[in-house]
């Protein structure tokens, strides 16, 4: 996704990103710049096996993680590009990979609430108190 200039009287585009573990409030604000997400696969609902569409190309089987990735870069096509490889390298080596590039960060976010950011860019996220057993906070 890709934020043109700003909307009216706002620094950005807001733009929350994908939390697997539905515990972290992760969101840039987009300005002349792009964010894109990518996660594995789903299960599969009949043979509880991940099918993925993401298939790693060291082994030729789908990826196995347990991350959700999202990458701010200046334009579109690197963060598509960059969201697709830093889930197939993971955080430890993905980091390094962006800390040679410049004008692009990436949050990865676990099942667990765990996550890990690297880059330049800041993307802000807080952890939100889980709903307890009665649905209040």
């Amino acid at each position: 996704m890709y934020g043109m200039g700003t909307p009216p009287g706002q620094p950005g585009w807001p733009v929350t990103l994908r939390d697997p573990s539905h515990q972290v409030h992760a969101r840039v604000l987009l300005h002349n710049t792009a964010v894109s997400t990518s996660e594995q696969s789903a299960p599969s609902l009949l043979s509880g096996k991940r099918a993925g569409h993401i298939v790693d190309p060291a082994t030729g089987v789908p990826l196995n993680t347990e991350y959700a990735v999202s990458v701010l870069a200046r334009n579109a096509t690197a963060a598509d590009a960059l969201s697709t490889t830093l889930l197939l390298v993971g955080p430890q080596r993905g980091g390094r990979l962006l800390s040679r590039g410049a004008g692009t960060s990436a949050i990865w976010i676990s099942p667990q609430g765990r996550t890990i950011t690297a880059g330049q860019h800041d993307i802000q996220f807080q952890t939100i108190p889980s709903l307890n057993a009665g649905g209040s906070q």
